[in-house]
C-alpha cells in the first residue's frame, strides 16, 4: 500500500488508494464506520495482482455528515488478510456554499460562490418538477466569486440551481 486517502464531494466520499507489487493479492474489501470501531463492509474491488503500481477508486455515496472512518481489508489468494491504516474524513464540509441574492429574485440573481478550485462550471436552473429551464456556464477561480445570472425572462415560481461540479450542492430559489 503506497497511499490511501479520501475526499468529500457532493456525491459522497471518494476513496482512492495506490499499491505496488500485488503478488498473490486477491481483493480489497472497503470498510466504513461511523465511530471508528464498528466497521462494515461497503464494497469489494478485485486486485490487479501483478507487479507494478496500481490505482483504485471507490465512491461511498451514503456517508454521514460528520466523521466517517474507512479502512481497507487486503485479502490474499490464500485467504490471509491485513488491514490498511484507518482514515477519518468529515463530510460536513463536502460542498462549497452558493449564496443567491436577492432571494426571491426579481430579474437578476447574484451567485456568491466560494470555490475550492479553478474550473468552468455549468449551472442548471430547473423548475420544481425537475424540468431544465436554463443553463449558464461560468468560469470560477479558487476562492470568492460573484456571478450574475439574468433571469428576467424566466416565469415566476420555485426553482433549483445545481451544477456540473461536485464542489457545490443544489440551492432553492424563488423567482418573482
Amino acid at each position: 500500500m503506497l497511499d490511501f486517502s479520501a475526499i468529500a464531494t457532493a456525491n459522497g466520499i471518494n476513496l482512492k488508494w495506490q499499491t505496488t507489487k500485488e503478488v498473490n493479492t486477491n481483493s480489497f474489501e472497503i470498510e466504513w464506520a461511523e465511530d471508528g470501531q464498528q466497521f462494515k463492509k461497503i464494497g469489494v474491488q478485485q486486485a490487479a495482482s501483478t507487479n507494478g503500481t496500481h490505482q483504485y477508486r471507490f465512491l461511498h455515496p451514503i456517508a454521514i455528515t460528520s466523521d466517517n472512518y474507512y479502512r481497507l481489508k487486503m485479502i490474499d489468494d490464500d485467504g490471509r488478510f491485513t488491514y490498511s491504516k484507518i482514515i477519518r474524513i468529515n463530510a460536513s464540509v463536502r460542498q462549497s456554499p452558493i449564496i443567491i441574492s436577492p432571494n426571491p429574485v426579481i430579474n437578476t440573481a447574484m451567485l456568491n460562490i466560494q470555490a475550492h478550485k479553478d474550473e468552468t462550471i455549468l449551472f442548471f436552473l430547473r423548475d420544481i418538477n425537475g424540468k431544465l429551464v436554463s443553463v449558464k456556464s461560468f468560469n470560477v477561480v479558487k476562492g470568492s466569486n460573484q456571478l450574475r445570472w439574468d433571469l428576467q425572462t424566466i416565469p415566476a415560481g420555485n426553482y433549483f440551481i445545481s451544477s456540473s461540479s461536485d464542489q457545490f450542492s443544489s440551492i432553492k430559489i424563488i423567482k418573482q
